[in-house]
């Protein structure tokens, strides 16, 4: 009988230990699958922030190009006429302030974006660094599948010994 209760014993805290560590690995999973989450969400805010950077680039472009050309016109207009010329250097400068504006609003805005890249370059980098420590885990996991393997093997040998041992000392 004292036998039997330390069979008993023994198979419960075997079960306790198999249901912790099926516990523990369905956490680490969820674990993962989150970070895979957010490692997926980070490098497409990444991609929008190019996305943005590009078109702030192109915005750029198109104002310097914009403000060449009114200055072509401008330099055309001096030749033709003097008096349109001072009106439509009035209205050049003007526009030159704005596209100024503008351009420095732009470079504000790439600088800004350039800031967000790197940071976004930095949360990639330790999403890798989780995604690496997630695998190592995984290993760690299996590790523990095998060993809680073993320990349902020798739970199952123990018990076929024990009960080998009840049915001789029944025959006693």
């Amino acid at each position: 009988e004292r036998l039997s209760r330390e069979s008993e014993c023994r198979e419960r805290a075997a079960c306790a230990r198999e249901a912790s560590l099926i516990a523990e690995r369905k956490e680490f999973e969820k674990s993962v699958n989150q970070s895979e989450e957010k490692y997926r969400k980070m490098e497409a805010d990444l991609k929008k922030a190019k996305i943005e950077i590009d078109s702030s680039y192109a915005k750029l472009e198109t104002s310097k190009q914009a403000f060449a050309e009114l200055k072509q016109a401008a330099m055309m207009e001096l030749e033709d006429r003097e008096v349109a010329v001072v009106e439509r250097e009035d209205a050049a400068n003007q526009v030159l302030m704005q596209l100024q504006s503008d351009a420095v609003e732009l470079e504000k805005q790439t600088a800004a974006a350039r800031v967000e890249i790197e940071r976004a370059e930095y949360v990639k980098k330790e999403a890798q660094d989780v995604m690496l420590r997630a695998n190592e885990e995984r290993g760690r996991v299996r590790e523990l599948g095998l060993k809680l393997e073993e320990a349902s093997e020798n739970v199952a040998r123990r018990a076929v010994e024990v009960e080998m041992q009840f049915e001789h000392a029944a025959e006693l």
